[in-house]
Protein backbone atom coordinates (compact mmCIF):
# COMPACT_ATOMS: atom_id res chain seq x y z
CA UNK A 1 0.00 0.00 0.00
CA UNK A 2 1.21 3.37 -1.27
CA UNK A 3 1.44 6.31 1.12
CA UNK A 4 -0.38 9.48 0.25
CA UNK A 5 1.74 12.31 -0.70
CA UNK A 6 0.39 15.60 -0.94
CA UNK A 7 2.39 17.90 -3.15
CA UNK A 8 2.76 21.53 -3.17
CA UNK A 9 -0.96 23.13 -1.87
CA UNK A 10 -2.13 19.40 -1.57
CA UNK A 11 -1.55 19.44 1.87
CA UNK A 12 -3.29 23.11 2.39
CA UNK A 13 -6.45 21.56 0.56
CA UNK A 14 -6.32 18.42 2.31
CA UNK A 15 -5.90 20.23 5.79
CA UNK A 16 -8.44 22.42 5.15
CA UNK A 17 -10.86 20.19 4.40
CA UNK A 18 -10.28 18.23 7.15
CA UNK A 19 -11.06 21.45 9.65
CA UNK A 20 -14.07 21.79 7.98
CA UNK A 21 -15.65 18.14 7.78
CA UNK A 22 -14.58 18.48 11.84
CA UNK A 23 -16.20 21.82 12.74
CA UNK A 24 -19.54 20.69 10.59
CA UNK A 25 -19.29 16.99 12.79
CA UNK A 26 -18.87 19.16 15.69
CA UNK A 27 -22.00 21.92 15.04
CA UNK A 28 -24.20 19.26 13.60
CA UNK A 29 -24.09 17.02 16.90
CA UNK A 30 -24.94 20.65 19.32
CA UNK A 31 -28.16 21.20 17.77
CA UNK A 32 -31.25 20.11 18.90
CA UNK A 33 -34.37 20.83 18.06
CA UNK A 34 -37.60 21.48 20.37
CA UNK A 35 -41.09 21.85 19.44
CA UNK A 36 -42.38 24.95 21.52
CA UNK A 37 -46.03 24.09 19.70
CA UNK A 38 -48.19 21.77 18.08
CA UNK A 39 -51.02 23.55 16.40
CA UNK A 40 -55.18 22.09 17.03
CA UNK A 41 -56.76 23.70 14.31
CA UNK A 42 -58.69 25.96 17.11
CA UNK A 43 -55.70 27.54 17.25
CA UNK A 44 -54.39 27.35 13.20
CA UNK A 45 -52.93 24.74 10.97
CA UNK A 46 -50.82 24.50 8.30
CA UNK A 47 -48.21 27.24 8.87
CA UNK A 48 -45.90 25.61 6.65
CA UNK A 49 -45.94 28.63 3.85
CA UNK A 50 -45.13 31.72 6.50
CA UNK A 51 -41.62 32.27 7.31
CA UNK A 52 -41.28 33.56 11.12
CA UNK A 53 -40.52 37.01 11.76
CA UNK A 54 -39.50 37.67 15.48
CA UNK A 55 -40.75 41.28 16.82
CA UNK A 56 -39.44 43.97 18.37
CA UNK A 57 -40.54 42.45 21.80
CA UNK A 58 -38.61 39.07 20.95
CA UNK A 59 -41.35 37.00 20.46
CA UNK A 60 -42.12 35.15 17.00
CA UNK A 61 -44.95 35.91 14.60
CA UNK A 62 -46.04 33.79 11.62
CA UNK A 63 -49.85 32.81 10.28
CA UNK A 64 -51.46 29.57 9.50
CA UNK A 65 -53.20 29.69 6.18
CA UNK A 66 -56.38 27.46 7.75
CA UNK A 67 -57.76 26.83 10.60
CA UNK A 68 -58.86 29.37 13.85
CA UNK A 69 -61.66 30.19 16.03
CA UNK A 70 -64.89 27.95 15.73
CA UNK A 71 -66.97 30.99 17.27
CA UNK A 72 -66.14 33.05 13.60
CA UNK A 73 -67.20 29.86 11.68
CA UNK A 74 -64.76 30.67 9.04
CA UNK A 75 -61.43 28.56 9.82
CA UNK A 76 -59.96 31.73 7.91
CA UNK A 77 -56.43 31.06 9.04
CA UNK A 78 -54.54 32.86 12.26
CA UNK A 79 -51.86 35.12 12.79
CA UNK A 80 -50.26 34.09 16.06
CA UNK A 81 -47.16 34.73 18.14
CA UNK A 82 -45.15 32.62 20.38
CA UNK A 83 -42.64 33.21 23.42
CA UNK A 84 -39.48 31.77 23.50
CA UNK A 85 -41.42 29.77 26.34
CA UNK A 86 -43.34 27.92 23.56
CA UNK A 87 -46.71 29.79 24.79
CA UNK A 88 -49.02 30.62 21.70
CA UNK A 89 -51.59 33.53 21.16
CA UNK A 90 -53.54 33.06 18.28
CA UNK A 91 -55.67 35.74 16.63
CA UNK A 92 -58.46 34.34 14.20
CA UNK A 93 -59.10 35.89 10.90
CA UNK A 94 -62.66 36.01 10.10
CA UNK A 95 -63.21 36.72 6.61
CA UNK A 96 -63.76 40.65 6.56
CA UNK A 97 -60.49 40.87 7.52
CA UNK A 98 -59.15 39.04 4.91
CA UNK A 99 -58.58 34.64 4.93
CA UNK A 100 -55.49 32.20 3.89
CA UNK A 101 -52.96 34.82 5.39
CA UNK A 102 -50.19 32.38 3.13
CA UNK A 103 -47.29 34.50 3.17
CA UNK A 104 -46.28 35.50 6.74
CA UNK A 105 -44.90 39.33 8.55
CA UNK A 106 -42.85 42.30 7.35
CA UNK A 107 -42.06 43.80 10.63
CA UNK A 108 -42.32 47.72 10.16
CA UNK A 109 -40.46 50.35 11.25
CA UNK A 110 -43.30 51.34 13.27
CA UNK A 111 -43.45 48.12 14.94
CA UNK A 112 -46.24 46.46 13.48
CA UNK A 113 -46.32 43.63 11.55
CA UNK A 114 -47.67 43.83 8.16
CA UNK A 115 -49.73 40.48 6.21
CA UNK A 116 -51.27 40.04 3.38
CA UNK A 117 -54.40 37.10 2.50
CA UNK A 118 -54.95 35.74 -0.69
CA UNK A 119 -58.79 35.97 -0.52
CA UNK A 120 -61.59 37.17 2.18
CA UNK A 121 -62.11 41.02 2.99
CA UNK A 122 -64.64 43.64 0.88
CA UNK A 123 -64.24 41.89 -2.47
CA UNK A 124 -62.96 38.58 -1.62
CA UNK A 125 -59.08 39.35 -3.42
CA UNK A 126 -57.26 39.72 -0.45
CA UNK A 127 -55.76 42.09 1.65
CA UNK A 128 -52.74 43.74 3.06
CA UNK A 129 -53.38 43.98 6.97
CA UNK A 130 -51.26 44.95 10.20
CA UNK A 131 -51.26 43.00 13.67
CA UNK A 132 -50.50 45.16 16.61
CA UNK A 133 -48.18 43.03 18.87
CA UNK A 134 -49.13 44.81 21.59
CA UNK A 135 -52.55 45.21 21.54
CA UNK A 136 -53.21 42.19 18.95
CA UNK A 137 -55.51 44.04 17.29
CA UNK A 138 -55.60 43.47 13.15
CA UNK A 139 -56.52 46.38 10.94
CA UNK A 140 -57.21 46.10 7.07
CA UNK A 141 -54.91 48.39 5.12
CA UNK A 142 -55.96 47.87 1.57
CA UNK A 143 -58.90 45.29 0.15
CA UNK A 144 -57.84 44.52 -3.24
CA UNK A 145 -60.39 45.24 -5.90
CA UNK A 146 -59.38 42.75 -8.52
CA UNK A 147 -58.77 46.02 -10.96
CA UNK A 148 -55.49 47.21 -8.87
CA UNK A 149 -54.31 43.46 -7.96
CA UNK A 150 -55.80 40.22 -6.42
CA UNK A 151 -54.93 37.24 -4.09
CA UNK A 152 -51.24 38.43 -2.91
CA UNK A 153 -50.00 34.85 -1.69
CA UNK A 154 -45.90 36.25 -0.66
CA UNK A 155 -44.60 38.55 1.29
CA UNK A 156 -44.64 42.06 1.83
CA UNK A 157 -41.37 44.18 0.83
CA UNK A 158 -40.71 47.63 1.58
CA UNK A 159 -41.24 50.16 -1.86
CA UNK A 160 -38.55 53.04 -3.00
CA UNK A 161 -40.78 55.77 -2.07
CA UNK A 162 -41.27 57.76 1.13
CA UNK A 163 -45.29 58.06 1.67
CA UNK A 164 -46.50 60.68 3.82
CA UNK A 165 -46.13 58.59 7.15
CA UNK A 166 -42.62 58.65 6.34
CA UNK A 167 -42.96 55.19 5.82
CA UNK A 168 -42.22 53.44 2.38
CA UNK A 169 -45.14 51.92 1.22
CA UNK A 170 -45.96 48.50 0.97
CA UNK A 171 -45.58 46.49 -1.93
CA UNK A 172 -48.07 43.24 -2.45
CA UNK A 173 -47.23 40.65 -5.35
CA UNK A 174 -50.44 39.20 -6.68
CA UNK A 175 -51.56 36.94 -8.71
CA UNK A 176 -52.29 39.80 -11.36
CA UNK A 177 -49.24 42.16 -10.99
CA UNK A 178 -48.39 44.26 -8.02
CA UNK A 179 -49.95 46.70 -6.01
CA UNK A 180 -48.62 49.47 -3.41
CA UNK A 181 -50.77 49.48 -0.79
Amino acid sequence: MEALQLHGNGWKKFFALTLLLMATALVASAQTITTLHSFTFDDGANPNFATPTQGRDGNIYATTSIGGSKTVKCFCGTAFKITPQGTLASFSLDGTDGAIPDAGFLLGRNGLLYGTTSTGGASGNGEVFSLNSQTGAVTVQHSFAGSDGASPERLLRWGQAESITGLPPLVAPTTSGRCSA
